[in-house]
């Protein structure tokens, strides 16, 4: 059975990296919830290794919540007034879908393919059955030719 059976990209998709928060209980549901109070659909979300006393956190959204998205970031750094917050447009996610649980290597073979094409990885999520992959936009269409060649599996 095929590891990736599928490959699907969306453009649009906004990356933001929130750091220098505190290493503290609840540091993360009160960064969340001034999110989903201004009504913000976050998709993936990865969060940093921490640092002493920091954190970070990074996550996507789509492209039409960049409006939204800045006065949100002022009410975080209101709440963490050290908080850093950078935000990166312009970019395509690649989702990766399969049977990966009974394969080793998977997102290693994946992230093997982007370096060899040299195309930068701005975000990773994973699950049991999917990997997505935050690439620059320009390099999507690169991208997703080279895992689909990589894993003989179609674009949806």
């Amino acid at each position: 059975m095929k590891p990736v059976t599928s490959i699907t990209m969306r453009d649009n998709i906004v990356v933001v990296t929130i750091d220098r928060l505190p290493n503290v209980a609840g540091t993360m549901a009160k960064v969340f919830r001034v999110l989903a109070d201004d009504g913000i659909n976050v998709d993936m979300i990865s969060s940093l290794l921490p640092a002493a006393s920091e954190i970070g956190v990074s996550f996507s959204v789509e492209g039409d919540e960049v409006t939204k998205l800045m006065g949100v970031t002022r009410k975080v750094q209101s709440i963490f007034p050290g908080a850093a917050v950078h935000v990166n447009s312009g970019n395509a996610k690649l989702v990766l879908g399969g049977h990966m649980a009974e394969t080793v290597g998977v997102g290693a073979r994946a992230f093997a393919c982007l370096g060899a094409a040299e195309i930068e990885i701005r975000l990773i999520t994973t699950s049991e059955n999917e990997i997505s992959i935050v690439v620059d936009e320009g390099n999507a269409d690169s991208a997703a030719e080279a895992l689909s060649k990589e894993f003989e599996c179609g674009q949806v």
